[in-house]
C-alpha cells in the first residue's frame, strides 16, 4: 500500500495520518518477523528514524484498535508481538 492509499485509510477509520505512524506501518509491511515494540523501535532508530518509544506503542495500539495490525502473544506472553 503507498503512502496515499494508506493515507485514506487511516482517513477512512477517522485516525490522523502522521509521519510517524507511516514510519511503523512501513516497518510492519517489509518484515517477515513478528516484532515486539521494542524490536521495532530499536530498528528503526538504527535507521537513523525520529521517532520515540512511546510513539511506536501508541501507533501500535491505535492500529491494533482499527484493525490494522493484529497483536499476540510471544516469547512466553511476556510481549505482545505485532503482524
Amino acid at each position: 500500500m503507498e503512502k496515499i492509499e494508506f493515507q485514506q485509510m487511516l482517513k477512512s477509520k477517522r485516525v490522523r495520518f502522521t509521519p510517524q505512524r507511516y514510519l511503523v506501518y512501513k516497518y510492519l509491511i517489509t518484515k517477515k518477523n513478528h516484532p515486539t515494540a521494542e524490536k521495532l523501535y530499536n530498528d528503526l532508530v538504527k535507521n537513523s528514524e525520529s521517532i520515540s518509544l512511546a510513539t511506536v506503542y501508541n501507533t501500535l495500539e491505535i492500529f491494533e484498535r482499527n484493525g490494522i495490525v493484529q497483536a499476540f502473544n510471544c516469547k512466553d506472553d511476556n510481549f505482545k508481538c505485532y503482524d
